[in-house]
């Protein structure tokens, strides 16, 4: 799998993000970590960077991953 990371928050950092996902849904936590995506990021050839209980949401060629209980939340870009 061909992939650029956009942004990957944890923790303290990853509050803004997961509290919108909560209450607003994927949608808006995806559009929200979306402002990230420049397309400056090095295209990483390998595994996919989700854990087994990761949560995933798919929008055209991204994917958004997320855990609530480990504390993060991260999206890439599927070359």
């Amino acid at each position: 799998m061909k992939y650029k990371e956009i942004i990957f928050l944890q923790g303290e950092e990853a509050t803004e993000a997961l509290e919108i996902l909560e209450k607003e849904g994927e949608n808006a936590a995806f559009q929200y970590l979306l402002q990230w995506h420049c397309g400056e990021s090095p295209i990483i050839e390998g595994n996919s960077p989700f854990g087994n209980t990761d949560k995933l949401f798919y929008r055209e060629h991204f994917i958004m991953c997320y855990n609530n209980k480990v504390g993060y939340i991260g999206l890439i870009e599927v070359m």
